[in-house]
């Protein structure tokens, strides 16, 4: 089955499936190939076939988890409720299927439980904590049931780092968004999008904050480190097992100077240093007179280093400044995280 999967990562699903219907044409009852089978037919977008292989893998494997997984991820095209059943007895088979977890969240997103999608993405992150997509996908759900300071331990470091992306950085304006600060909202959405879609989807995402928060949603679990290293993202007990994220709170706006801006969080401090030349190179007027303050913090037992720059009077020219980056597609958000 080496050769299925190496062909399917090659994006060849094509020869898999050639490769597993030659085993099952001697071996129809060989669960392995059938799942690999069913794999195949996934990645080629032929999820009827897909279904009936993975069916039949069950029929020979009640508990086979792959099997269940692969089923719930046809369903979820169609059918979230059913969907939902087949991850929910994925994970009862298997309780560290880190994939199946996720993969149920997004089902309960799909339904719009954002509430309780926010579970399973927790607890796929305890089986894999190098999971972005369940961490991206964790910090989404707790924005979207209301729980904006807690998305933001998540979204915030990986939306200002040099990974992140354009889905990325429209999670973390839910979250912006979700803990009353609209203005950065708007700043970091205006780097990916028009002005006109950017007040589209400040709209979209404030009514789905209140149609979820609606009926009061559980409490939300503590979160994990604030981020893993940072990752391209493509398309359980909760965390109390997991350390606390370092964080720095808040100066008060009374406090002058005392604002401060983050600009990213990097894999070195050279690597930090020729962001902030760069910047300071590309925008003179806009850097004059700032220096750059460069910590480093432990998460996840992986060291990164912060660039931010302080000196800022108040909130709203600590937004100004970021509002002047935002115009050059630069992320940039208040250091509040």
């Amino acid at each position: 089955m080496n050769v299925a999967d190496a062909a399917i990562a090659g994006g060849d699903p094509s020869m898999a499936l050639s490769v597993t219907q030659s085993i099952l044409a001697s071996a129809p009852d060989n669960v392995d190939a059938l799942i690999h089978e069913g794999n195949a037919y996934y990645a080629l977008q032929r999820c009827p076939a897909a279904e009936a292989a993975y069916v039949l893998a069950l029929r020979y494997d009640p508990k086979a988890t792959e099997a269940e997984t692969g089923l719930g991820r046809c369903l979820l095209k169609t059918d979230p409720r059913a969907a939902e059943l087949a991850f929910t007895q994925a994970i009862a088979d298997d309780p560290g299927n880190a994939d199946a977890l996720n993969d149920l969240g997004i089902a309960r997103d799909l339904q719009g439980n954002f509430a309780g999608a926010v579970d399973p993405y927790s607890r796929a992150l305890l089986a894999d904590p190098s999971m972005t997509a369940a961490e991206v996908n964790l910090g989404l759900s707790l924005a979207l049931s209301g729980h904006g300071p807690e998305a933001l331990e998540y979204l915030g470091p990986l939306a200002t780092g040099p990974g992140a992306t354009a889905k990325i950085r429209e999670d973390y304006a839910a979250a912006l968004l979700a803990s009353g600060r609209s203005t950065e909202a708007q700043q970091v959405l205006s780097i990916d999008l028009p002005p006109d879609q950017v007040l589209s989807a400040m709209s979209g995402f404030s009514q789905v904050i209140a149609q979820s928060v609606a009926v009061p949603p559980p409490p939300a679990p503590a979160p994990t480190a604030t981020a893993a290293p940072v990752a391209q993202v493509a398309a359980a007990p909760l965390l109390s097992a997991v350390a606390a994220p370092q964080q720095v709170s808040p100066v008060p706006e009374s406090a002058p100077g005392a604002m401060a801006v983050q600009l990213g969080a990097f894999n070195s401090q050279s690597g930090a240093e020729s962001v902030w030349s760069r910047l300071s190179a590309h925008e003179p007027a806009l850097f004059d007179g700032r220096t750059p303050e460069i910590t480093s913090v432990t998460i996840k037992r992986h060291v990164f280093y912060r660039l931010r720059v302080a000196g800022f009077e108040n909130e709203a020219a600590a937004n100004k400044f970021c509002g002047a980056l935002a115009a050059t597609d630069t992320a940039c958000t208040l250091a509040d995280f």
